[in-house]
């Protein structure tokens, strides 16, 4: 049996919805990174629980900014989150 015409194929849906999360989480991204920046700046300021969230929320954008095809933005996550640490370390 052939796929219908119009119906989509299995590649094109799941490329659809792969699409509809990257845009879905680009649009999220924006406010992320505010968040981010408003945490590292108050911890830059001397506030322990800022630099908590500051890992915390660089950490959760490294882990997710790639797999939605952000790349650079997540390895450049991942650099802050690796520093912050050293900082939280002494």
């Amino acid at each position: 049996m052939t796929p219908s015409k119009s119906r989509p194929t299995r590649s094109h849906s799941i490329d659809d919805e792969l699409k509809a999360l990257r845009d879905a989480y680009g649009e999220t991204l924006p406010a992320r990174l505010v968040q981010l920046d408003t945490a590292v700046r108050q911890a830059s300021a001397g506030d322990p629980s800022a630099l908590e969230m500051s890992i915390t929320g660089a950490h959760r954008i490294r882990g997710t900014a790639g797999s939605y095809g952000f790349e650079d933005i997540g390895r450049f996550a991942g650099e802050l989150e690796d520093a912050l640490t050293s900082i939280q370390a002494g």
